[in-house]
């Protein structure tokens, strides 16, 4: 891929990053697989990684800890809490960072 084409998916990937509240992220939970990136990472280079199948990438950020499913603490945390996110989608995939706690 060259560097305009790379341009070009940040771009449209920008477009369609959206931010979304836990009670419209329930809805989709069962539907979606769902990925959680830490908010130190930039959502949209995980998602570029993601789109163009970035193996390298995605496996150093999960050995790292940085992008991983959502564990059961987490959506119980998020049933008390109702935090907003970071969202994009990338079929099948929902990436998610936490924004933080609307109460």
């Amino acid at each position: 891929m060259t560097a305009s084409d790379d341009s070009s998916l940040r771009e449209k990937l920008k477009r369609d990053m959206d931010r979304m509240s836990w009670s419209e992220m329930r809805r989709n939970i069962l539907h979606q697989s769902m990925i959680l990136v830490d908010s130190r990472l930039d959502l949209l280079a995980v998602g570029v990684a993601v789109a163009e199948d970035d193996t390298g990438k995605i496996e150093q950020w999960m050995a790292a800890g940085q992008i991983s499913k959502p564990q059961q603490e987490h959506l119980e945390r998020w049933e008390k809490e109702e935090p907003e996110f970071l969202g994009l989608l990338i079929p099948p995939f929902v990436l998610l960072t936490e924004l933080g706690s609307r109460q």
